[in-house]
């Protein structure tokens, strides 16, 4: 009976050391702050700026270039960085689209202003290659919006509609270059500027909630006063 008390001892040993790695793997992931904040802010801005110009708010042609240093610094360095923050959090959604979005900017920003240097020309099919763009960046747009909505409980219902609102702003910007309609146009940028409230909204519900711990910003299906951390870490336990 003792030697298989002992060998039973034994072998719970591993067990628990296991449990033990999980417990403080799972409190390092929660020591991480939320990227959502810092990339829906960054995510945001430089979308809203580019609605309020394709709106027809402002000359299209040079209002552009106004763009590049929010594109870069922000909607471009900016949600990179909250991706790399989204892997530390093990979060590989917001990590991807934080990442692909602050990839678009960056690049966006480069081409206006590798056009404005006059380092390149797209001639004749600068609209033609401008709607390949946007189409390109569509098909990430519309599958990013899908995955988001395919987190169960964990949804959170803010950041989808902000990336419904992305998906359809790319869509329709390819469709403006390929159309060269002013219409076509100023719904994009219409819809851009919704679509960065959106954004807003996340962001500044993301900030406000984890500062307070609990959810008074609606954005997830749990009642209002939820603890942030039920939501993020057990949303199997939501009503």
């Amino acid at each position: 009976m003792a030697e298989q008390a002992m060998q039973m001892s034994a072998g719970a040993r591993p067990a628990e050391i296991e449990r033990e790695r999980e417990l403080l793997a799972e409190a390092q992931v929660a020591s991480v702050a939320s990227p959502l904040a810092l990339g829906f802010a960054a995510f945001a801005l430089p979308l809203f700026v580019w609605g309020a110009i394709f709106a027809g708010f402002f000359e299209r042609a040079t209002a552009a270039y106004f763009l590049i240093p929010i594109a870069l610094m922000y909607g471009g360095l900016a949600q990179v960085a909250g991706a790399m923050w989204a892997f530390r959090k093990h979060d590989g959604l917001l990590a991807t689209v934080f990442g692909s979005y602050g990839a678009f900017w960056l690049t966006y920003g480069t081409l206006l202003w590798m056009e404005k240097a006059e380092f390149l020309s797209f001639g004749a099919d600068q609209n033609g290659l401008m709607s390949l763009f946007f189409a390109a960046w569509a098909v990430f747009g519309v599958y990013a919006w899908l995955a988001s909505m395919a987190r169960g409980r964990e949804m959170n219902y803010a950041m989808a509609a902000a990336l419904l609102g992305a998906a359809a702003t790319l869509v329709l910007a390819a469709i403006a270059y390929g159309t060269d309609a002013s219409s076509w146009y100023k719904v994009a940028g219409w819809v851009a500027m919704v679509t960065g409230a959106a954004g807003w909204y996340t962001s500044a519900a993301a900030a406000i909630n984890h500062a307070i711990a609990r959810m008074v910003v609606p954005t997830h299906a749990a009642p209002l006063g939820t603890p942030i951390e039920r939501i993020e870490r057990h949303p199997e336990h939501l009503v």
